[in-house]
């Protein structure tokens, strides 16, 4: 547990993947509907089409490159990430739990939260 902080960029990535994989599986014909539109300026005001691109494939993105920087620096460094970069996702993760109580916040908020557990010596 104490070496925790390790993981988490690896634990983002697939919480990235699995929430775009969720979205694409809970809106499909959203999805079509955006291909067969022709992509270019197709969301417009369809919550649904709205809610795949921006909650689903946009956010899913970001979390996935998120993961995949902490995984870099953790593995480069053998350093946590930065302590400001984890209160930037514990303070994200709140703001998303309180809009949102039923979101994925609490996920980044644990996520956060474990990126600010470390050893004394890497502080």
């Amino acid at each position: 547990m104490r070496n925790i902080w390790r993981h988490t960029g690896k634990i983002m990535t697939g919480i990235g993947v699995f929430h775009v994989l969720i979205f694409i599986a809970l809106l499909p014909q959203a999805g079509m509907d955006i291909i067969r539109a022709g992509v270019f300026n197709t969301i417009g005001t369809n919550v649904e089409r709205g809610l795949l691109w921006y909650g689903g494939c946009f956010a899913g993105v970001l979390m996935i490159l998120v993961g995949l920087l902490m995984t870099s620096w953790t593995r480069t460094t053998g350093r946590p990430v930065p302590r400001y970069f984890a209160v930037a996702l514990v303070v994200a993760g709140v703001v998303l739990v309180v809009l949102d109580p039923v979101s994925g916040g609490w996920l980044i908020l644990i996520l956060g939260t474990l990126a600010l557990v470390r050893p004394r010596d890497t502080q």
